[in-house]
């Protein structure tokens, strides 16, 4: 059975346009920080600064939604936030796209 990251990297991976976006996976989960409550991070980063489209944005939640993960998402499209959150994040960031 996969774990729920892996269900995750899947969903979002398989809505992404590789081509044209990175996808982390960051946070607390992946540097032993986290809770047993601790929420699901996921950047979405456009390779040409791009932002991903509300209508690929929309799809991902839904499917996320449809998998009961007991946990929250968050799907960070990296064009909304600043640099230094990025350079932060990124540094431990495990890339899964």
């Amino acid at each position: 059975m996969k774990s729920w990251d892996e269900k995750i990297k899947d969903v979002v991976v398989k809505n992404v346009d590789t081509d044209m976006f990175d996808v982390y996976f960051f946070g607390s989960r992946i540097g032993g920080t986290n809770s047993k409550w601790s929420d699901y991070d996921v950047a979405v980063v456009g390779k040409k600064g791009q932002k991903l489209s509300s209508l690929v944005r929309f799809k991902i939640e839904e499917e996320l939604e449809r998998l009961k993960v007991p946990y929250k998402i968050d799907l960070v499209d990296f064009f909304h936030v600043t640099t230094d959150f990025k350079n932060f994040s990124l540094k431990e960031a495990i890339k899964w796209a």
